[in-house]
């Protein structure tokens, strides 16, 4: 066993290559899955949904199924023609494709890629064999504008040609985001969840925690992100140094510094009243509101190490 995380009155263990749930209730036990036989087991909960990175894998669990935390990508957007029989205005189209799970959830897609068509003409999209459980969902909108409309829900391989084209449907709202990347922390600040992958702190969009913006959601450090825990709207991140993150589910995300030196990774912990505190090689780190106080500096310094762990077991 090399890892365990809580959700409710279930815990999920890490036992070699069986993710195990166990039942505190009942004290019974069954195995859910196979993940990675070896490496991090980590995960926060966000409105009773434990979400959670193996060594390969980004997984969520709801306490009843765990499924892919993410759904995937379009990297490449489909193979497109232009054919001159149609009733299409002659001008430059775009396209777009995305891919749906079966639970409805929407993947993130690359930038639309931008079509020529001649007047009276149509387009022709191939849609290439979805991933494995998912369709897909074709976007196209004149060149002229940002937008690109709905035009197939839902739809399997095959080759798709429109000589027409409706504007009062969904937009795609999935460009330039993707799916999470297993990382070797998760924190959860307020609606969004930060991943933190080396020296790079990922964000989960506000309210779609199955996509990362692929431009702005992410923070990059000097040294690998050792902690991340949320108090209220900050969220401090410790790497090189410790930082009070603001405004992080806004594309105004402030900076700044709050301790010259780093957490001790694995330390962190979330106390009862809301406040956050770890360890430092001063001792003693505790949040308030966006500060930050060490309340044991000068009466005791901890023996340094690389790593540790903490916990809250006693409420009162």
């Amino acid at each position: 066993v090399r890892g365990c995380l809580a959700l409710g009155d279930k815990v999920l263990v890490a036992d070699g290559a069986n993710l195990v749930e166990f039942d505190t209730l009942t004290n019974s036990s069954k195995v859910l899955c196979t993940i990675a036989a070896a490496g991090v087991f980590v995960g926060d909960v966000l409105n009773e949904t434990l979400y959670f990175c193996t060594a390969n894998e980004c997984l969520e669990y709801d306490g009843a199924r765990v499924r892919s935390w993410g759904v995937p990508d379009v990297a490449n957007q489909p193979a497109v023609v232009a054919s001159a029989t149609g009733g299409l205005l002659e001008g430059y189209y775009r396209v777009a494709m995305t891919y749906v799970d079966a639970d409805g959830r929407e993947g993130g897609t690359d930038i639309p890629l931008t079509l020529y068509v001649p007047a009276s003409g149509a387009i022709e999209v191939t849609v290439p064999t979805p991933p494995a459980g998912c369709t897909a969902n074709v976007y196209i909108g004149p060149n002229s504008g940002d937008t690109v409309y709905l035009q197939s829900p839902k739809v399997s391989a095959g080759v798709l040609k429109y000589t027409s084209l409706r504007d009062d449907t969904a937009r795609c709202t999935t460009v330039f985001l993707k799916a999470p990347t297993p990382g070797h922390l998760v924190a959860v600040h307020n609606s969004s969840l930060a991943v933190a992958v080396g020296n790079v702190l990922n964000l989960t969009a506000p309210f779609r925690t199955h996509l990362v913006q692929r431009i702005r959601g992410f923070l990059q450090f000097g040294a690998e992100v050792g902690m991340a825990v949320s108090t209220g709207d900050v969220l401090f991140v410790s790497a090189d140094k410790t930082y009070a993150l603001t405004d992080v589910e806004t594309d105004g995300i402030t900076q700044r510094t709050v301790l010259e030196f780093p957490a001790i990774a694995g330390t962190s912990v979330l106390l009862p009243d809301g406040r956050g505190t770890w360890m430092t090689q001063y001792g003693q780190a505790v949040t308030d509101n966006d500060n930050v106080s060490l309340v044991s500096k000068g009466a005791h310094v901890p023996d340094l190490s690389e790593k540790g762990a903490a916990g809250v077991i006693d409420t009162n």
